[in-house]
């Protein structure tokens, strides 16, 4: 724990700060991987297409580490449990006895479901401000709206329980790698251009990225830039950036923060002394 202290932190901050921690060396090594090599680990290949037309496609030479795999799971079990934490020191707010049952954050997508089958269980196990938060942060309130800068837990806890679930049985996947920025340069030795690539598509060898005719077939100055980032794969068609793990660590460290600030006597369920 070099570097941090834990006197002025309750356990449930202490949990969220070792979860950042392991986002720190999860960046570190994403951006020791993009560095990797002469010039990176990607190469783009101009493949002939026909009547002096090449194609650029993506060649990647070296996959990321799945031992990135694990440190992403490091970082979701903390900011999981830092979030049933908070809940059960907000149950024992209101009812102190001893538990049978320890209690999990609830996440749901579908508003109808909620009110059928949880409202009433949470409305009895929480004051009646502690509900309202829960309620306020379920996926099924999530503004589609909102920038990234603003989202909150409700717009990460799906992803959040997902990885953290997964990362129960195996590791997190990782090795799709996707662009967070893409160009070209257009030299006067281009006479034909058109972008064949879709934004946000995940790189991977063979992967066409334009098309593109010279003046002179033998003389192909196109510059290509690419910003790649390291994914990790929640579902089979939802990957998330490095980014999307520090902003639930900080998302849930604002949801302590604003239910301790708002509750006296909380901090003694928190386990703070």
């Amino acid at each position: 724990m070099t570097g941090l202290s834990l006197d002025p932190l309750s356990p449930i901050e202490a949990r969220i700060a070792r979860g950042l921690r392991h986002v720190d060396e999860l960046e570190e090594e994403v951006e020791r991987y993009k560095r990797s090599g002469r010039r990176g680990p990607y190469r783009i290949d101009h493949v002939p297409d026909g009547d002096d037309w090449f194609v650029g496609t993506v060649r990647v030479t070296r996959d990321p580490s799945p031992a990135l795999g694990v440190v992403a799971g490091e970082c979701v079990f903390q900011f999981s449990h830092a979030l049933d934490n908070l809940l059960t020191a907000m149950v024992r707010l209101k009812d102190p006895s001893p538990r049978r049952h320890w209690p999990s954050w609830p996440y749901l997508t579908d508003r109808a479901t909620w009110t059928e089958k949880v409202e009433r269980e949470w409305r009895g196990k929480l004051t009646p401000e502690h509900y309202e938060i829960v309620l306020r942060e379920q996926p099924f309130n999530r503004d589609p709206d909102a920038s990234f800068d603003e989202w909150t837990v409700r717009d990460l806890v799906v992803w959040l329980r997902d990885l953290s679930n997964r990362d129960k049985h195996e590791a997190i996947h990782v090795g799709v790698v996707q662009p967070r920025q893409i160009g070209v340069a257009q030299e006067d030795s281009i006479i034909g251009f058109e972008w064949l690539y879709e934004p946000m598509t995940p790189l991977r060898t063979g992967l066409p990225l334009y098309r593109v005719k010279y003046v002179d077939p033998h003389v192909q100055t196109t510059a290509m830039v690419i910003e790649p980032d390291v994914t990790f794969q929640v579902e089979p068609d939802t990957w998330i950036g490095v980014g999307a793990f520090r902003k639930m660590g900080d998302a849930v460290m604002d949801l302590v923060h604003e239910v301790a600030r708002t509750t006296p006597g909380l901090g003694h369920w928190m386990g703070a002394q």
